[in-house]
């Protein structure tokens, strides 16, 4: 696959990185020239679908946002769109750290029954095209967490927690944006 360029923002806090990417898009007024990679190590309101908390306060997480203008979908293809990010999200953690998750519709992968990622996908327009403007892909994982408290001990788990070893998060950002990007880039 040819590397498709982007520019990519590293955080080491933040509200969301949904919320940077949307206000990029909004201080350049929508141009863009290539995707725009958001990353932060720890993010204060993270979310998930239907207005869930993404708990991301601790450091060990990726909390990765991508924005892409004029994405080459329609709006009936939101729901199939994320559930191709959700299997690239899974292949890619599987080929990096060696573990076998799998993809539970709509939006969650899943180790060993626990969730160790989320994918949200937000996108706009003027209010009458066909298709988005923009599409933000949102993807949190839990890469090198060694617990989980609370309500989170019972649904959540890192891939450290199953390896025993830590993950760097550009092994993983790096084929996630390449495959994503081609998924839906307006110039694929």
């Amino acid at each position: 696959m040819m590397p498709i360029s982007t520019e990519i923002i590293y955080l080491d806090a933040t509200d969301s990185t949904m919320n940077v990417a949307k206000d990029i898009w909004k201080s350049r007024d929508g141009k863009i020239n290539t995707p725009i990679v958001v990353i932060a190590r720890q993010q204060e309101n993270g979310r998930g679908r239907m207005g869930k908390k993404w708990v991301s306060t601790e450091k060990g997480g990726l909390y990765y946002s991508l924005l892409i203008k004029s994405p080459n979908f329609g709006w009936d293809d939101i729901e199939r769109i994320q559930l191709e990010v959700a299997a690239i999200t899974s292949q890619v953690i599987n080929t990096v750290s060696g573990v076998q998750t799998t993809v539970k519709h709509p939006n969650d992968v899943m180790l060993n029954g626990l969730k160790v990622a989320g994918i949200l996908l937000e996108s706009s327009s003027n209010g009458t095209a066909k298709k988005p403007d923009y599409v933000i892909v949102g993807i949190g994982i839990n890469l090198n967490q060694n617990t989980f408290n609370g309500p989170l001990e019972t649904i959540a788990i890192s891939i450290k927690q199953v390896t025993n070893k830590s993950t760097l998060e550009k092994t993983i950002t790096d084929p996630l944006t390449q495959k994503i990007t081609a998924l839906i880039s307006p110039t694929n």
